[in-house]
């Protein structure tokens, strides 16, 4: 085990698909507000498709418990844009050109379990 502070574990944002990556992108931080961003983004990872869209997404925050007339007024004024712009421009800015992308100490390492572990303990000695 890692002790704590020793490793951090962030998402950034990187819409680079298009309107849909986009918008999934800005609901999900929609979702975020909730407390349900993971949920959601487990979701999308699972490419499920009714989530590329307002009614769709809408729906299955619904299904979450989360409040739906809060979600789609979050979707309808884009209350999140800035932040998942941000998120985009900064992971460019670092040299991110796919994703996942997983740093540990600072160095990029490859998305494995194995390839994480081992160097979170060197980065811990």
């Amino acid at each position: 085990m890692i002790a704590t502070g020793i490793a951090r574990f962030e998402f950034v944002h990187y819409p680079a698909h298009g309107a849909a990556s986009d918008f999934t992108h800005l609901a999900s931080e929609c979702a975020a507000d909730q407390d349900r961003f993971w949920e959601f983004h487990d979701q999308l990872m699972a490419r499920n498709a009714r989530l590329y869209s307002p009614g769709g997404a809408g729906a299955y925050a619904e299904q979450l418990g989360m409040d739906r007339e809060a979600f789609d007024q979050c979707i309808s004024d884009k209350t999140h844009q800035g932040r998942v712009r941000d998120s985009l421009r900064e992971a460019r800015a670092q040299g991110v050109s796919f994703t996942p992308v997983i740093s540990v100490d600072g160095r990029r390492v490859q998305p494995t379990a194995n390839a994480v572990i081992a160097a979170a303990k060197a980065a811990a000695e």
